[in-house]
């Protein structure tokens, strides 16, 4: 079973061309599978924050830039039980944080309803450990700390305004 919850937003109008931006997103996954007996659990979870600027560049067509913050978790599990009976786990977490912006452009096709794309590009630091166990017996213990970038994703938005 997968159950993905893309994100959802809310802009704060400070002023008609700011304003304060909060997005949250995630997915949870759920599989299992027989012969050996394997089940794998993924839950992720981001929030950003951020301030947003908008330039009126046509009729009815405006830009937007915004730049903030971003918080993220992932856990994964996954247990694996043989034929034998025997049992290993595996359990991964990561937390991250960092910054992001993006750049982009919407429709208002009504007072209340725009449609557009933004290109967004983000830079973060992750924190994240391994742990594997087999028959109770400690296999793995991993702690990694990185830094992560990326250059730029493309998402296609529809807006609705309250």
């Amino acid at each position: 079973m997968s159950d993905k919850f893309r994100g959802a937003g809310v802009l704060r109008f400070l002023t008609p061309r700011r304003a304060l931006v909060l997005d949250l997103s995630g997915s949870t996954t759920r599989e299992s599978a027989t012969g050996w007996s394997t089940a794998t659990d993924v839950d992720f979870v981001q929030l950003r924050l951020g301030h947003r600027w908008y330039r009126p560049i046509h009729d009815r067509i405006v830009q937007h830039v915004t730049v903030g913050a971003s918080f993220a978790r992932s856990v994964v599990e996954h247990t694996v039980t043989t034929v034998e009976g025997l049992e290993g786990k595996t359990a991964q977490q990561a937390n991250s944080g960092g910054a992001y912006a993006d750049l982009g452009a919407a429709w208002l096709v009504t007072p209340h309803l725009s449609l557009g794309a933004a290109w967004t590009a983000d830079v973060s630091y992750k924190r994240a450990s391994t742990d594997a166990s087999g028959e109770g017996v400690q296999l793995l213990d991993q702690r990694v700390r990185s830094w992560n970038a990326n250059a730029g994703s493309v998402s296609l938005r529809l807006n609705l305004y309250f």
